[in-house]
C-alpha cells in the first residue's frame, strides 16, 4: 500500500498494539507521525500505545498535541481524562470528561469515566447517574469494559444488577 500523507496512517499502527507488539507499533506511529503531522488521529494512536507500555507522560503529550490539532475530538479528551486520572491529578480528568461530554453527548466511555471520577470523590449519586447514561447509550458493552477498570469486579457486579433494577422499577411505575 502506498503512502499518502494526506490520510491518517493504516490500522497497521493500532493492530500490533492490540498483540502487545508495542515496540513495533510505536515505529508505525512514529513513521505515521512523520508522513502526516498535523493529523490528530497518528499523535492520538501513539498515545494509547504509549498509555499500554505504562508511558503516561508520554501519552499525556501524544493526546494533549492530538487535541491542540483537533479540539473537537471527544475521544481524545476522554483518553487524556483517562491518563490524567491514573495520575491523580483527578480536576484535569474531570475537565476532559465533561469537555469530551459537551463535544459529544452521546459518548458513553466519557460519561463512564466521569462517573469513575465522581464514585473516586465519594459522589455516589453523580456517579450512579452517569452509569446509568452509558448504559442508556451503550447497554451491551461500555458499562462493564470501562467500570471494571476502576472498581473491583464484585463492586462493579453489584452495581450493575443495582443499576438494572432501578431501571426496571422506573420503568414498572
Amino acid at each position: 500500500m502506498a503512502s499518502d500523507p494526506s490520510r491518517p496512517w493504516p490500522s497497521s499502527g493500532i493492530r500490533p498494539c492490540c498483540t502487545r507488539k508495542l515496540e513495533r507499533s510505536l515505529a508505525d506511529h512514529q513513521r505515521a507521525i512523520k508522513l502526516a503531522p498535523n493529523n490528530a488521529i497518528n499523535y492520538n494512536n501513539r498515545g494509547v500505545t504509549w498509555e499500554k507500555k505504562g508511558q503516561q507522560d508520554k501519552a499525556l503529550a501524544d493526546y494533549s498535541k492530538a487535541i491542540e490539532l483537533n479540539p473537537e475530538d471527544a475521544a481524545t479528551y476522554t483518553c487524556r481524562g483517562s491518563v490524567y486520572f491514573s495520575k491523580e491529578r483527578y480536576e484535569k480528568a474531570l475537565i476532559d470528561f465533561n469537555r469530551a461530554i459537551e463535544l459529544d453527548p452521546e459518548y458513553a466511555d466519557a460519561y463512564i469515566n466521569r462517573g469513575s471520577y465522581y464514585h473516586t470523590k465519594g459522589k455516589y449519586r453523580k456517579a450512579l447517574a452517569d452509569y446509568k447514561k452509558a448504559l442508556e447509550l451503550d447497554p451491551e458493552t461500555a458499562f462493564a469494559r470501562k467500570l471494571n477498570k476502576y472498581l473491583s469486579y464484585e463492586s462493579a457486579l453489584y452495581l450493575y444488577r443495582f443499576v438494572h433494577y432501578i431501571s426496571y422499577s422506573e420503568k414498572s411505575r
